[in-house]
Order: C-alpha cells, then sequence, then structure tokens
C-alpha cells in the first residue's frame, strides 16, 4: 500500500469496463494505477466495431477537390481509412498525388494518438494539442470560412456531436459519413457471468462510456442481485488519463454517506433583519473589514470543537447546517429584529442596496432579500485600504504570537507544519508585497508561478479538466495584462505565487469558514492564494448549468491581482455570481483597472498589415472587408479597430492562420492591389512566398514555375536582403523596401528600382520635428486602411506618416514626414504577450 493514500486500508476488487488501450504494450494504465495502490482491478471490453461504407469513404478520398479538408476525431475513422488504401493500386494512387492535394488543405485531428495515425498516411494534422471535439471545434471555426467547400468527417455511428453542431452554428460546412459502427462486444456477457462466478462481486464497477452503461449495466444487475447496493458504481464518461491523486477520488464511503453530506450542507438563507445584519457585517457594509490580516491569523485560535461535533451530528441526520451557539434562538428573534433596525443597520442596508442596483428604501424587503441570497463572492465589498499607510502592512505581516499554536496531544505534529505552513506564507508576503511601476501596490514582477495543490483537489471534476480550466482562467488575464502565469507543480511550495485548492467548512488550513452550497462561492487573497467551496457544484465552461469554475477563477485572480468588487454591470469583478455565456470576456473597464495596477502591455513586432478578404453578401454582391493583424514571434494577434482592443482568446499560432509561411515569424507582409495586381506577398530573412487567398495557403509555384520560396533578390531586382520590413503604397504603386537606414522604392509595373534609390530614410520619410526619427531599424511598416494612414513602428513607439489629409490641413507639412512619435501601447490596447507554455491553449 503506498503511504501517499493512508484512506485505502483494504484490498479492493475493481472492475473496469472500458476497451483496452490500443497498441500500448503491458497492462492498462488504470490498472497500473489501481494495483500500485493495492487493489485487484480487471478490465473486460464491452465494445466491439464495424466498419461500413468503405467504397463511399473510398471515394470521397480520392476526391479532395470536392472539400475543403479532413476531420479525425477518433483512431477507427483513421482505419477506416487506411483500409481504404489496403489495394496496392490505391495506395500508389494515394501516394503518387491525392494526399499532397489533401495535404493542400486542412486535416483537423483530436489526441496525439489520432494524429500519429493521420501521419502515418502521409498528412499533416492540425489539432492534436486540442484534446476534446469541443476544443478542436473552436479552432476550425477559428481558421475556417463560410460558404465554402464543405468539411469531410469521418465519424462513428454514436458520434458526440459537439463538433457538428458548433460548426453548424457558426456557419461552416460539414459533411459527415458513418465509416464504423459500434455495438456490444460479443463475449460481453459471458465475460461478465466468468468474473462473478469466480471472483465474487466486485466493491467498485467503472464505467467508461455510455455504450458502457447501455450494455452492461441490467446484466451487472441480474448477477450482482442483492449486492448491488454494495458497489460504488462509477461513471467516467470525461477521464482521459489517471494519477496516484485521482485514482483516490475512485473511491467514496462505501454507503455514499460522504454524497449525502456534500448536499445536506446548505448555507444558511437570509430571512430576516437578523440574518440580514450578520451578512452586512460579514462583506463589510457595517464596518471595512481586514481583510488580509484574517489570513494571517491562526485558524484555530478560536476554534469552537462543540459546534464541529454538532454538525457531524446533524450531517449524519440529513438536516441543515445549524447555527452556531450565539445564533438567537426562535424566542428572541423578533426582540433582537427589533434591536437590528439601529441607524447603522438601516444605512449599511441603504449602502447594499445602492451599489447592487436595487431600489434605495432602508427596508429589508423582497428584494434585498433575494439579492442577498445569490451565490457571491466571500471577499468582502467593504475592506480597510491597506495600500498605503507602510505601518498597517506591517501589522499584516506580523508573526502568529505562541499563543496561536499550542502543541497538545496527537495534534502537536499537524500544528507544527500548519505554523511552518503560516510562516512560509508571511515570508512569502513580506518579499512579494512592492509597490509596482504604477505605484500602486502589486505583484513586483512580471512571470507569476501558480498551482493547484495536491491536498485541495476538487470531488466534482477531474483533476485535468480543473488545471485546463485555471490555465485558462490565468490565460484571460494574461491576455490584457504585462503580466505571464505559468504553472510550477515542482518548486517548494512555498515559493509558489499563487496557490488554488478546493475545501469545504473548514479548509486547507484557512482562517475563514465555508458555508456550504447556495452562498459564497470562493475567496481570495491579495497577493496570496484562492480557495473554491467544494459544496457548491462547480462544472466547465459549457455545461450550461451550475456555477462556471472559469468565470470564477477569473474574478477571484482579479482579486488577487489586487481588483476589488466593482458594481458595474458586466464587470467580472461584480462580487454576486451571473451567469454568463461560455464566450464571457473582461470589458474595457475590467482591462484598464488591472493595468492602471500593473501598466499596459509593450514589445516590438515582426509586422503589422490589414488582411483583405472578399465575400459575398446575402444579395449576391462581392464585399471587400480587411482585419487588423499584429505579428510577434510565430504568434499573431486581429485586432478589432471597432472596439479598441484584440480579439478573444489571442495570440494564435501563426501556422493556424497562413499555411505554408515560416512558423517562427515573418518580417513582412505586401499586398499589391492595384487595377492590374492582386498578389500577397510574406517576407522572411532573404525569401519571399506568394501567398494564394483563395486556397489558403502559399503558392507552390509563380506562373513561370519558379517554386516558392524564392530569394528577394531574384523576384525583386536590386532590393538588397535580408530587409526588416515592407510596405506597399497604392499612391505611386510602388513597394518600399526598409532595410538598416535605407530605403527602396520598387516600382511593381516596371519590376525595378524607382530612380534614385536606395535613399536615407530620413530623405524619403523626413521628421515633422526635429531630432523625433526612427533613424532605421524599422520593425514594421504599416499601411491601416481603419485610419487611412502608413505607420512606421519601433520598439515601444511608432511615427504616423504624413497623407494628403495632413498637407490639406497644414500645407507646410513635408510630403512623406514623420509626425511626431506616440507610444504604441496606448494607440493600440491589450497587444499582450502569453506565458509560452500557455500559448498553445486554445478556448
Amino acid at each position: 500500500m503506498s503511504s501517499r493514500h493512508p484512506l485505502v486500508r483494504v484490498k479492493m476488487h475493481v472492475l473496469l469496463l472500458k476497451e483496452p488501450r490500443d497498441g500500448e504494450s503491458g497492462p492498462d494504465p488504470y490498472i497500473k494505477e489501481l494495483v500500485s495502490h493495492g487493489h485487484k482491478a480487471t478490465l473486460i471490453p464491452v465494445l466491439s466495431f464495424k466498419f461500413v461504407s468503405l467504397n463511399t469513404l473510398s471515394d470521397k478520398l480520392f476526391q479532395p477537390e470536392k472539400h475543403k479538408g479532413l476531420v479525425f476525431t477518433s483512431p477507427r475513422a483513421v482505419e477506416a481509412v487506411k483500409m481504404c488504401l489496403e489495394a496496392e493500386e490505391r495506395r500508389e494512387e494515394w501516394n503518387s498525388s491525392v494526399k499532397d492535394k489533401w495535404n493542400n488543405k486542412s486535416i483537423y485531428v483530436v489526441g496525439k494518438a489520432t494524429g500519429a495515425l493521420v501521419r502515418n498516411l502521409g498528412l499533416n494534422p492540425l489539432g492534436e494539442d486540442t484534446g476534446t471535439a469541443e476544443v478542436l471545434s473552436r479552432v476550425i471555426i477559428e481558421r475556417e470560412d463560410t460558404n465554402i467547400l464543405p468539411l469531410f468527417f469521418p465519424c462513428g455511428s454514436i458520434k458526440r456531436e459537439v463538433l457538428p453542431t458548433a460548426l453548424r452554428e457558426n456557419g461552416v460546412p460539414l459533411e459527415t459519413l458513418t465509416v464504423y459502427q459500434t455495438a456490444e462486444h460479443p463475449d460481453l456477457e459471458k465475460n461478465l457471468k466468468n468474473y462473478f462466478t469466480e471472483q465474487g462481486t466486485p466493491v467498485s464497477i467503472a464505467f467508461f462510456s455510455p455504450s458502457g452503461v447501455k450494455f452492461c449495466l441490467e446484466v451487472v444487475r441480474r448477477l450482482s442481485g442483492d449486492h448491488l447496493t454494495q458497489i460504488k458504481l462509477i461513471i467516467l464518461l470525461f477521464w482521459t488519463s489517471i494519477g496516484s491523486a485521482d485514482a483516490e477520488k475512485l473511491f467514496h464511503n462505501r454507503d455514499h454517506s460522504d454524497v449525502q453530506a456534500l448536499s445536506s450542507h446548505q448555507a444558511e438563507v437570509i430571512t430576516d433583519t437578523y440574518t440580514a445584519e450578520v451578512y452586512l457585517s460579514r462583506y463589510g457594509f457595517m464596518k471595512p473589514v481586514n481583510w488580509e490580516e484574517i489570513q494571517f491569523e491562526d485558524p484555530h485560535t478560536n476554534f469552537n470543537d462543540d459546534f464541529v461535533d454538532e454538525l457531524q451530528a446533524t450531517i449524519r441526520e440529513g438536516n441543515s447546517v445549524p447555527r452556531s451557539r450565539d445564533t438567537p434562538k426562535d424566542g428572541d428573534r423578533d426582540e433582537h429584529t427589533t434591536q437590528t433596525e439601529s441607524e447603522a443597520f438601516v444605512s449599511a442596508l441603504t449602502e447594499f442596496q445602492k451599489v447592487s442596483g436595487l431600489p434605495v428604501t432602508g427596508v429589508f424587503d423582497e428584494a434585498t432579500k433575494l439579492a442577498m441570497n445569490k451565490p457571491r463572492c466571500g471577499v468582502p465589498d467593504m475592506e480597510i485600504d491597506l495600500n498605503t499607510p507602510a505601518a498597517a502592512a506591517s501589522d499584516i505581516l506580523s508573526s502568529p504570537t505562541s499563543d496561536s499554536f499550542n502543541e497538545t496531544g496527537s495534534n502537536s505534529t499537524a500544528m507544527r507544519r500548519r505554523k511552518r505552513h503560516l510562516a512560509a506564507l508571511v515570508s512569502k508576503r513580506r518579499r512579494k508585497r512592492d509597490v509596482g511601476e504604477t505605484g500602486y501596490m502589486a505583484f513586483s514582477k512580471k512571470v507569476l508561478r501558480w498551482r493547484l495543490i495536491g491536498e485541495g483537489y476538487s470531488s466534482q471534476l477531474s483533476v485535468e479538466e480543473q488545471r485546463f480550466i485555471f490555465r485558462q482562467a490565468f490565460r484571460m488575464w494574461s491576455e490584457v495584462s504585462p503580466l505571464e502565469f505559468v504553472e510550477d507543480t515542482r518548486s517548494p511550495l512555498e515559493d509558489v505565487d499563487i496557490r488554488l485548492g478546493f475545501g469545504t467548512g473548514r479548509h486547507l488550513g484557512c482562517n475563514q469558514r465555508f458555508d456550504g452550497t447556495g452562498q459564497e462561492f470562493a475567496h481570495a487573497w491579495f497577493l496570496g492564494d484562492i480557495h473554491f467551496d467544494d459544496d457548491e457544484h462547480f462544472t466547465g465552461p459549457n455545461a450550461g448549468s451550475g456555477i462556471s469554475l472559469l468565470k470564477v477563477a477569473v474574478h477571484e485572480i482579479g482579486h488577487v491581482l489586487g481588483l476589488p468588487h466593482i458594481y458595474r454591470p458586466g464587470s467580472i469583478m461584480q462580487p454576486s455570481y451571473l451567469p454568463h455565456e461560455s464566450g464571457f470576456e473582461m470589458d474595457w473597464m475590467d482591462r484598464k483597472a488591472v493595468q492602471h495596477l500593473y501598466g499596459g502591455c509593450k514589445g516590438r513586432f515582426n509586422t503589422v498589415f490589414d488582411w483583405i478578404r472578399k465575400e459575398k453578401t446575402p444579395y449576391g454582391e462581392v464585399a471587400i472587408r480587411f482585419n487588423t493583424y499584429f505579428v510577434r514571434d510565430g504568434w499573431y494577434w486581429l485586432y478589432e479597430n471597432r472596439n479598441n482592443r484584440t480579439r478573444y482568446g489571442d495570440p494564435v499560432a501563426l501556422q493556424a492562420g497562413w499555411r505554408g509561411i515560416p512558423v517562427d515569424g515573418v518580417d513582412a507582409h505586401v499586398h499589391v492591389w492595384s487595377r492590374r495586381r492582386d498578389a500577397v506577398y510574406f517576407f522572411k530573412g532573404t525569401q519571399f512566398w506568394r501567398y494564394d487567398g483563395e486556397n489558403d495557403v502559399v503558392f507552390r509555384q509563380d506562373p513561370e514555375g519558379r517554386r516558392y520560396p524564392r530569394l528577394i533578390s531574384k523576384g525583386f531586382p536590386g532590393v538588397s536582403s535580408p530587409i526588416d520590413t515592407a510596405f506597399y503604397d497604392r499612391r505611386d504603386s510602388h513597394i518600399y523596401f526598409f532595410k538598416n537606414t535605407l530605403v527602396y522604392a520598387f516600382d511593381v509595373e516596371a519590376n525595378s528600382l524607382a530612380r534614385g534609390f536606395p535613399k536615407n530614410i530620413r530623405d524619403v520619410f523626413p521628421a515633422v520635428a526635429s531630432g523625433d526619427h526612427p533613424d532605421g531599424n524599422i520593425d514594421a511598416a504599416y499601411f491601416s486602411y481603419t485610419h487611412n494612414a502608413v505607420f512606421l513602428l519601433k520598439g515601444a513607439r511608432f511615427w504616423q506618416v504624413v497623407g494628403s489629409r495632413d498637407r490639406w490641413r497644414r500645407p507646410s507639412l513635408p510630403r512623406n514626414g514623420l509626425l511626431p512619435h506616440k507610444e504604441v501601447h496606448r494607440h493600440w490596447f491589450d497587444i499582450c504577450n502569453v506565458h509560452p507554455t500557455a500559448l498553445k491553449l486554445t478556448r
């Protein structure tokens, strides 16, 4: 028995109803993990598969021109394709031409196993890191256009509808074909009978799919007879892997008492002026709360052992959580109610109604009662401001007194551990708390480490799903601030900046006690830790019910970063939980609030450009539209000019937007667009590529048969390479190439350098204000259709080129003069880096 799992004291017989891992040597990983913890596990296959429609599949595979690409969400669909290529004639045709045609399109897959099989077919898969059909659908929606050829989706007879539904709702055409059917394993019932005869009734049975439940449950009922109630039935519909911590989660109390306790632990409902006063006091409306100091108080200083005994007794009886011994009894309630309606109570109630957007009556009415009973964050709304007085901060960091750590009886070891834990917290807080670059209390560094602590996993979601959601939440803050977040699972715990965990009641050594289902769902500490109430029904982002763990995590991280509660509609920092759609995001004011603490996002760009595309309107007319893109180090941001900010979820890998261009970034994008020409080029180093916008991939060769990439010196004679950047000027049909301090004007129509070039950049683009000039080594030259102007970017600054409108207003301005510089981050907002470990995280 492993010492990591002291609760598992006896060997348990576990029956796994699942398919063996294909192509793996050795025992199934679930069996291996369970056996390592002292349990006996047996696997019985549940399903069998029959391949169908292979002739139809073969016809479609050899007509790639009829589809935009392929989608594979299961290894068996790839096996069906492989079967279509078994004939030597078909295999030769596939290898000689067909696979190359498919590789010019998009080949989407879910998971590395499916991706490896697709690669064995000679295809280049996209989306191996997505992990689920839901995540892959978001990648496809982002990359694919509507009103085009459909994607082809070979699938099974019992496929989930997540991906087809998502694509259909977003206008992405999809053609499906069932290529294998799922049925009950022919030996299932025989194998189950043999198991029950030879090994008896198992302690636990784990199902891994809806089909497994459908095919097995009735047989299990019949074979187990009266023993069914003693079996723990576990349905693992979404688990993809199991670790040591997950294995422990498989086993609840055999009588389900732990589940019953969870559901019976209810928060006290606000029903009258007494409970309303408790609520107002707790959240600082009666008197501001010294919330930060509370974190460093000993969690057991005022511990009420009698209350715990009452709580345990009540849980066994299935009743609601009792009041503390200080709560007035029913006979005393009327007298106390009258006493609470004091001036202080009315003032606090009025303030609560005001910030909650309620009619301000000063009376505890139904609307107020309803607002107080909404799920909410446990951080007080009104806190003592400790950001400016140094003495107050020093008080918070004072070490606990010796009285706080009375080591008696069997708890002495635990108390010593808790003392070391709290001492580490105090030490960490002293080190981290600092005045940031904006002059406000904030983290003093820009790369922050976080961890979901091992003793704080939720019982409701798999550990991987919890970690994935937290990665998403931290990334959302990284997308709008100069902060970067990285998950750290190895450093000593006291060195981790932000620690997250789930608990119920008294939890994780915290001074605060969670109240159960129905009110407080979490609380957080400024520059510190985040705790979630595991009595609440937390769900994934798209579950449609329960409390979104993603939304709550984003809110609590905001507190850790230094943001208070904000009562503005639409703010992620509202204290009460308001259900959001799956695509919720931080609004403009939330973004500005965190940037007020940490500053804006700055950094160089490899290039900036507007991408022109043609679309058909509902009336059949061709409309020309554009999007603005900022590119840095192989990643790009789509800039929403109408909203003056980047798109939700960016940055995205450059190869996901433009197939075939260098994955580590480009130096320039040039769109030659005139009455006679419409050509798009990407430049990198000494080479360039022409891009095929219709098929969304680089051209393999030019009209004369010369293969891309080509040398810049060959395609644009007279231009020295490598270049810094370039842009096309529609006013004179010249491409302007920048290299060091020189600029080359290339005449597209004459296919040669313009007379007199190259020239010094200062001669062609003179400074309007003396001395205010980038001089050379320009990062990006960008013509903006939004502003109808050219911009030169270098470092964190940009210079706008004088245009015809500027000269009409001020005739003295020089042609192509550079107006005084401005800061990039004050003109184009929220173009923020994300830590490399989170860059490939897709929402």
